[in-house]
């Protein structure tokens, strides 16, 4: 089962006609709480969600930049008109997050591009980047 953060629907038909909904993480918790989660919030329930279930897969667009990634926190570069910049779709597996030197918040992921790719296959994701865009799928149990 996938969770993601907004609303989508996926194809289940190999011709496309048949589509599903995908349920949601934020969209269920907004749901049902008073007021809707802010990126602090956001950030919180990932975290939850890698404490108590261990590494979880993230899709996230990216751009040309990401291709040459080679250390570090990512940033798209530049920042505006990202969403005109987007290659395809990419997933990674999600393992933790961390505080860089300058302050900012991010995620550690492992990519599928191999050891000679980034931080030997690993890489840092800044957080306000990927919390708009971020998607989780993982077996487990409700959040407490």
């Amino acid at each position: 089962m996938a969770y993601s953060m907004y609303p989508r629907s996926m194809s289940v038909s190999s011709d496309g006609t048949v589509r599903a909904q995908v349920p949601t993480i934020i969209g269920h918790l907004n749901k049902t709480a008073s007021t809707p989660m802010d990126l602090t919030q956001i950030r919180n329930v990932i975290k939850k969600e890698l404490s108590l279930f261990g590494p979880t897969t993230m899709a996230f667009p990216v751009s040309e930049e990401f291709l040459h990634y080679s250390s570090g926190v990512f940033r798209p570069y530049p920042q505006d008109n990202f969403e005109k910049r987007i290659v395809y779709w990419h997933v990674v597996r999600l393992i933790g997050w961390g505080q860089s030197e300058d302050g900012s918040h991010y995620w550690t992921a492992i990519n599928s591009f191999g050891e000679h790719w980034g931080d030997s296959g690993e890489h840092q994701n800044c957080l306000g980047y990927l919390l708009v865009i971020l998607f989780l799928t993982q077996k487990r149990a409700e959040l407490k």
